[in-house]
């Protein structure tokens, strides 16, 4: 696999504190094999485009993209509890670490002559009480750091809210707070970003997030947000980001980058799907659970075989490989 990036020896020094066994990559390396369905189907009539737990009160909250609601769904017998009507496309979400206020993103970027219709709407979940707020740009994601303030990512802006006041402000654009740690010219920066993900570390300390072509750590305590470009073969994907209770371990797509060893990792032959796999870090056990889908396996090449007669003229037939519908090879040995 093929991944260049400005960005490693910024994430470098961030991170200072916690220890990874070299054990670390044990499961995520065979987990790539892992395929099936397991555990309990739960309808909820549409697509879900995020989730968040909330272990206090014992509820997953589903954002259903299609349907426009969040759902509530019960951790002790998986039934939907109730459905909260919202803004239409509600795309990312988090809870604050009090626990009282759940952000949710609105992504609304439509082809003309529709009009935008970006947004978040904060839910109070002790007051039961909504405020939707309007954004400039389509939100990609969402996450809380430890002093209660939520990072925003959109298409142009990394914003910083506070649900409590409803007060936004921007920390930086896009395109600024690359051209602070990359020597590249501003015309080399990508037009926009069409997909994203944030993570904050457990601890509340630091936030990573990746998009298309950007990749990002925020520090919370210091207010210092670092970026930059990367490219990668095959896409970097499936589009998670996971952090480890410290925040020293980042798993992006299918890479993993070590921040004390300062040591880049990558999962076996991925395929680079962006909407398929996931991977989540047991800071506890030392282990990542991850599924990467790997690349299919390429198609057989055809068989030829060639005669010539006494002539010497010479005829070649070529047998096509067996399609996708068919074994390439026999199931059971012959």
């Amino acid at each position: 696999m093929k991944r260049t990036s400005c960005f490693q020896i910024v994430l470098a020094g961030i991170a200072r504190s916690g220890a990874v066994r070299c054990g670390l990559l044990a499961a995520a390396l065979a987990a790539g094999a892992w395929a099936g369905t397991f555990g309990t189907v739960v309808p909820i009539g549409g697509n879900a485009s995020d989730i968040v737990l909330d272990e206090p009160r014992g509820v997953l909250y589903i954002a259903n993209f299609t349907a426009n609601r969040i759902e509530e769904m019960s951790t002790s017998d998986l039934t939907i509890s109730r459905s909260i009507n919202v803004s239409p496309q509600p795309g990312a979400m988090a809870l604050s670490p009090d626990g009282r206020y759940l952000v949710i993103t609105h992504y609304g970027n439509f082809a003309p002559p529709l009009g935008q219709a970006n947004g978040l709407t904060v839910v109070n979940l002790v007051s039961g009480d909504h405020q939707v707020y309007t954004l400039g740009a389509s939100p990609l994601g969402v996450a809380f750091g430890n002093d209660g303030q939520a990072l925003i990512l959109t298409l142009n802006d990394f914003l910083l809210f506070d649900p409590a006041s409803g007060g936004l402000r921007t920390l930086d654009t896009v395109a600024g707070v690359i051209a602070k740690t990359l020597p590249v010219p501003s015309n080399t920066f990508p037009p926009n970003i069409t997909t994203g993900s944030l993570a904050a570390s457990k601890n509340g300390f630091f936030i990573y997030g990746l998009t298309d072509q950007v990749e990002f750590a925020y520090d919370v305590r210091n207010k210092i947000l670092n970026a930059g470009l990367y490219s990668s073969s095959p896409t970097m994907g499936p589009r998670v980001v996971s952090v480890s209770a410290d925040g020293s371990v980042v798993a992006s797509g299918w890479s993993v980058t070590d921040q004390r060893r300062g040591a880049l990792y990558e999962f076996p032959n991925p395929g680079g799907a962006l909407s398929v796999g996931t991977h989540v870090i047991d800071s506890v056990n030392n282990v990542i659970y991850a599924q990467i889908p790997e690349q299919p396996d390429p198609p057989p090449a055809p068989i030829s075989a060639t005669s010539c007669l006494p002539d010497g003229r010479c005829v070649t037939i070529t047998e096509a490989p067996a399609t996708s519908g068919s074994p390439s090879k026999p199931l059971l040995p012959v």
